[in-house]
C-alpha cells in the first residue's frame, strides 16, 4: 500500500493557509491528494497547526474517498507504517501539472523516485538541493525503509527535509527531471496558480475565457462524464427543435452546447476524472453543427442551398485552422467558431425573425475567419 504524505501548515504572507486557497473551485490540498490517488495513494496522512474552515472542509471531502490520518508531529507516522510499501510526499504549497505523472513509475515499481530541476547557476543556497546541481521540485517516492530510516533523525520539522540524507545513507535515488515553469508552481496567490494551471490544459483558451463557468462546475463537484453526456444531449435535442420549426428552442439548445461542449476535457483534467468513455470525449458541438443546420433549413426549402454554402465554408474554415495552427492571429480557437457562429445567428434571428439573413450572418462571420487565417498563413510563410 502506498501512503501519501502531505501538508497544510505552510503560510502566505497575510497568514492564511496556501492549502486551503481554492485553485478554480478545489483547494490546493485536494489537488495534490489527487495527484497523489493517480500515482496509488491508498491513504493519507496530513499534517497541520491549526484547521482553518476551508481546510476541515477539505479533510471532511477527502475522508468520502479514502483513510485520512492529521498529524501535528512527524515523529507520529510511524505508527501508522505497518502496511504501507511505499510513501509519496509532496510539498506544502506547490501546484504540479498532470504531465508530470507520465513520467512517474509505475506503482508497483520499488525504489525512490525525486522529481527535480536543474540549479541556476547564480541561485542562493538552499535545504533543497538533493544531488549535483539538482534541487527537489516537491514529489517524491520513497521506500518504506527511507521513511523509517529518517523518522530515526526527524524531530518535529518538516519531515521532507530529512528523507533525501536518509535516502542518500541508503540508496541511490531516481531523479525523474521536470521543468520547473511548466510542471511545477508554487503557488502564492490564487489568480496566478489558476492561470498557470490553465495554461496546461487542453482547450486553454476556451478554458481561459470561460473560467468562472469552469470554477463553478469544479466548486459543484460536477461529474465530468456526466456533464459531456448533458452536453451532448442538448446539441441533439436542438435538431428536432430546428425540424420542427423552433427556433427558439433550437438556437438556445445549440448555444449552450456550444458554449459549454470545449468545457468537458479541462474539466476532466482539473479533477483528475476521466470521461465516461474517450468516444464520447471526442463528440463536440462542431461535430453536431452540420445537422443543426441541415435541421434548421429543412422547413424552408428555399434556404437549402445557403446552409449548404455555409456547410463548405465551415469545412474550408476548419482546414485554415489546421494550416494556420501555431502562428499568432491565425483565427479563433478550436470551438470558438462554432459559438459565434451560433450565438451570431441566434442574435439576427432574434432581430429579423428570418433564417435567411441568420445563415447569412454565419456564412459572412465564417469567411471573415477563413481570410484571416490566411493572412495570418502568408505572414508566416513571408517571416524570415
Amino acid at each position: 500500500m502506498r501512503l501519501a504524505i502531505l501538508s497544510a501548515r505552510a503560510t502566505d504572507a497575510h497568514g492564511g493557509c496556501l492549502a486551503e486557497r481554492e485553485i478554480l473551485g478545489t483547494t490546493l490540498l485536494e489537488r495534490q491528494a489527487a495527484l497523489c490517488r493517480d500515482l496509488g495513494a491508498e491513504k493519507f496522512i496530513i499534517f497541520v497547526d491549526r484547521m482553518p474552515p476551508g481546510i476541515a472542509a477539505a479533510l471532511e471531502c477527502l475522508r468520502g474517498e479514502a483513510s485520512v490520518t492529521v498529524l501535528r508531529d512527524s515523529r507520529d507516522i510511524a505508527a501508522h507504517l505497518d502496511d504501507v510499501d511505499a510513501a509519496i510526499l509532496v510539498r506544502d504549497g506547490v501546484l504540479f501539472s498532470d504531465a508530470i505523472q507520465a513520467r512517474l513509475p509505475p506503482r508497483q515499481t520499488e525504489g525512490v523516485f525525486i522529481a527535480s530541476y536543474e540549479r541556476s547557476p547564480d541561485a542562493g543556497p538552499s535545504d533543497q538541493l538533493i544531488g549535483d546541481g539538482m534541487l527537489s521540485a516537491g514529489l517524491a517516492v520513497y521506500a518504506h525503509e527511507n521513511v523509517s530510516d529518517a523518522l530515526k533523525e526527524v524531530a518535529d520539522w518538516d519531515i521532507e527535509l530529512a528523507m533525501p540524507r536518509a535516502m542518500q545513507a541508503r540508496s541511490a535515488p531516481h531523479f525523474i527531471p521536470l521543468d520547473p515553469a511548466t510542471e511545477r508552481h508554487e503557488v502564492a496567490n490564487n489568480a496566478a496558480a489558476e492561470r498557470w494551471l490553465i495554461q496546461q490544459l487542453p482547450g486553454r483558451h476556451t478554458a481561459r475565457a470561460l473560467r468562472p463557468i469552469l470554477r463553478g462546475l469544479t466548486a459543484l463537484r460536477v461529474e465530468p462524464g456526466w456533464f459531456a453526456m448533458a452536453v451532448i444531449a442538448c446539441g441533439i435535442l436542438a435538431i428536432p427543435a430546428f425540424l420542427f420549426a423552433l427556433p427558439k428552442a433550437g438556437f438556445v439548445l445549440a448555444l449552450l452546447s456550444a458554449l459549454t461542449s470545449p468545457l468537458a476535457l479541462p474539466l476532466g483534467r482539473i479533477t483528475h476524472h476521466g470521461l465516461v468513455s474517450s468516444r464520447l470525449a471526442r463528440i463536440r458541438a462542431g461535430h453536431l453543427e452540420f445537422g443543426w443546420l441541415a435541421a434548421l433549413a429543412w422547413p424552408f426549402p428555399n434556404v437549402v442551398a445557403l446552409a449548404g454554402g455555409l456547410c463548405m465554408l465551415i469545412v474550408l474554415d476548419r482546414r485554415e485552422r489546421v494550416l494556420a495552427s501555431g502562428q499568432a492571429g491565425g483565427g479563433w480557437p478550436k470551438g470558438a467558431g462554432v459559438l459565434v457562429r451560433t450565438a451570431l445567428a441566434a442574435l439576427i434571428w432574434l432581430l429579423s425573425g428570418d433564417v435567411v439573413f441568420a445563415l447569412a450572418g454565419g456564412c459572412a462571420i465564417t469567411l471573415g475567419s477563413i481570410f484571416w487565417r490566411q493572412g495570418a498563413r502568408m505572414k508566416g510563410c513571408s517571416a524570415p
